[in-house]
């Protein structure tokens, strides 16, 4: 995503009825995953982020972007207003992590909001500040080139929502989860999250195989072997666990298309397809997979979170994943001997792609959207219709921060 905005304008009432709208902020992990995004979308190469009390007390987003021009600073907490598309057309070729001018809004609606800008070239910064979605208050302010926002007392006037909060332990590993996962998204860039005073994590700029290992570890990334394969007009890239490093219970996603960090229960059913009869009986991978597929071919404007998308051919999505996965781990470095108790060390049965009716992968120039199971006829790779994920996981982060460090 390396398209820089350009000047904030307020969209067309046409291009606003067809945004999928009504953008609410559910937690605090919310507002730190729209801020981080507009910042990678700003051209920043250093975000920081700082936490306090969970994020319900503070939450301050920094970074050394692009910044945003005194006359267009006022209208970033308008609704509908937005750099990034002009027309209705556009949103058939989202390139950037934000698109409706809807989220800053929606942060100032409840919370204490102040954003200070200043492009490069501007000699002062602009402030802009919001109580409770009120009229907002503009000035001049010293500042260094980028934009901070620093958002505070989340919700302090909407207490109900405040009741649907998980514990504070919890929150915070939501909001460690969407920092990493757009910090893989963006190994180029430098991160830093701080919570009550205490740095949590620190990445600098990196390789992406550099970034693997810093969010997950070095041991963990170890486990991990390289996943690739162009399959027509979708591209595959990423890792997935070895046999043996597979999870009891759920495994652990970490699923982008086109950059954009989502949920999807398609993509996930294939890596399961791709895994099948590799991995010991109730265990599931880690899985970082890329998938690159052309603009005008998925729909981002489907939900509010923009978590979930729509493929215009869900089938070969779910086919290119599932034959890069396994081809993965059916080449060197994939399969290893696994215990009887699903680790090495034990006696060792030999998983065999073959046996019990493993699908075997087909040639490269094959038909895509069917794999060819040893023992029996060929079948249909076909997902699921239903795409969307139910309420207790789509809430942001509500899928992730499985394996997230909390302090």
């Amino acid at each position: 995503m390396d398209t820089l905005p350009g000047r904030i304008v307020r969209l067309p009432r046409e291009v606003a009825e067809r945004i999928a709208a009504g953008e609410v902020v559910e937690r605090p992990a919310s507002v730190v995953k729209e801020l981080v995004e507009n910042s990678l979308d700003a051209g920043a190469r250093s975000v920081t982020v700082v936490v306090e009390g969970a994020g319900l007390r503070r939450i301050r987003v920094s970074d050394d972007g692009i910044g945003i021009p005194p006359a267009d600073a006022p209208l970033a907490v308008e609704r509908f207003a937005t750099s990034k598309i002009r027309q209705a057309e556009d949103l058939g070729q989202v390139a950037t992590y934000g698109f409706r001018g809807e989220a800053l809004p929606s942060i100032a609606a409840v919370s204490r909001f102040d954003l200070v800008t200043r492009p490069p070239a501007q000699r002062a910064a602009t402030r802009v500040r919001v109580v409770g979605g009120g009229p907002a208050e503009v000035s001049v302010a010293a500042g260094a080139p980028g934009t901070t926002v620093t958002v505070e007392d989340l919700f302090f006037n909407t207490p109900a929502r405040r009741k649907f909060l998980k514990s504070p332990g919890r929150e915070f590993a939501l909001i460690v989860d969407a920092v990493q996962r757009l910090a893989l998204a963006a190994p180029h860039v430098a991160f830093r999250l701080s919570h009550d005073g205490r740095e949590v994590l620190a990445y600098p700029p990196a390789t992406p195989d550099e970034r693997l290992a810093q969010v997950l570890g070095r041991s963990t990334a170890a486990q991990l072997v390289p996943v690739a394969g162009p399959w027509g007009t979708v591209a595959v890239a990423g890792w997935v666990s070895r046999p043996e490093a597979a999870r009891p219970g759920r495994g652990l996603d970490y699923l982008f298309v086109n950059g954009r960090p989502i949920q999807s229960r398609l993509l996930w059913r294939a890596v399961g397809q791709g895994c099948a009869e590799l991995l010991p009986h109730g265990h599931h991978p880690i899985a970082v997979l890329f998938l690159t597929v052309p603009p005008g071919a998925l729909d981002v404007n489907i939900h509010p979170r923009k978590l979930e998308v729509r493929f215009a051919d869900e089938h070969r999505a779910f086919a290119a994943v599932a034959h890069a996965v396994r081809g993965a781990l059916l080449g060197p470095g994939g399969i290893r001997e696994v215990g009887e108790g699903g680790g090495p060390g034990h006696a060792a049965e030999t998983l065999h792609p073959a046996s019990s009716g493993a699908a075997t992968l087909p040639p490269a120039s094959s038909d895509l959207a069917t794999f060819a199971p040893a023992s029996s006829r060929p079948a249909t790779l076909r997902p699921s219709p239903t795409t969307s994920l139910p309420d207790a996981v789509g809430e942001t982060g509500g899928a992730y921060a499985q394996g997230a460090a909390v302090p």
